[in-house]
């Protein structure tokens, strides 16, 4: 269980750096889909 305990910080570390990545991702795909709909309704 010790074991497990330590590895917590780096899986942390890892989630986190994957979801601020995926947010900017993410945001990048909403401007291009908003890019879209503005040439569609334009």
């Amino acid at each position: 269980m010790n074991a497990w305990n330590t590895e917590i910080p780096l899986d942390e570390k890892m989630h986190r750096a994957a979801f601020s990545y995926n947010l900017t991702f993410i945001q990048e795909e909403v401007k291009k889909y908003i890019n879209k709909i503005c040439r569609i309704t334009t």
